[in-house]
């Protein structure tokens, strides 16, 4: 499989599965590591937008997008009984964004939510920033602007220098440009973008 830049998050399966939102993935997380049977502790690290759900309240997203390589047997599991229980997408927590370019940049890990077995992590900002500017999708922009603003990184030429020691040149494409160029003129103020 072709690997594709960071912020470009896979597709969810079931576009009609409920909205997931900071209580709701919560909640989720809590009755996964209910079904989880006794074990050595199961340590993942969410991306895109199920990440930026635990980090901010009011937040939602299809899917709980997560990077690590493997995941054991036993969580997808329980997430599948949760997905039945909650008529969630099967594959409603997924790896899917594993094969994605990741930004090579520290991502000063913070932990978003802590059960019995089960931690999941979330990269900082500054991290979380860097996947939405090279997707550059208009999807990507109203949550780039809220992290551009929690860096402190609002300028055009501050966002090209992160994306330029994020990413190898290649994949420093005109549409992330364009999308640096965009978010800085939004989160000085120039603009205003919609609430989703």
């Amino acid at each position: 499989m072709t690997s594709k830049p960071g912020g470009s998050e896979p597709a969810p399966t079931n576009p009609s599965s409920p909205l997931l939102d900071h209580n709701t993935i919560l909640a989720c997380l809590n009755e996964v590591d209910a079904e989880l049977p006794d074990g050595p502790a199961i340590e993942i690290i969410v991306i895109g937008g199920a990440a930026l759900s635990l980090r901010h309240p009011g937040r939602a997203t299809q899917d709980f997008d997560i990077i690590t390589d493997q995941l054991p047997g036993e969580l997808l599991i329980a997430a599948a009984v949760v997905a039945e229980r909650r008529n969630l997408a099967l594959d409603w927590l997924n790896n899917a964004a594993a094969d994605l370019i990741m930004p090579d940049l520290d991502p000063q890990l913070e932990t978003v939510y802590r059960g019995n077995r089960l931690t999941v992590y979330s990269p900082g900002p500054q991290y979380l920033l860097a996947t939405k500017l090279i997707a550059g999708r208009d999807a990507d922009i109203d949550d780039a602007v809220n992290l551009a603003r929690e860096t402190g990184i609002t300028s055009t030429q501050g966002m090209l220098e992160l994306l330029s020691s994020a990413y190898p040149a290649r994949l420093l494409t005109p549409r992330a440009e364009q999308a640096a160029h965009q978010v800085a003129r939004i989160a000085q103020g120039d603009d205003t973008p919609p609430r989703t």
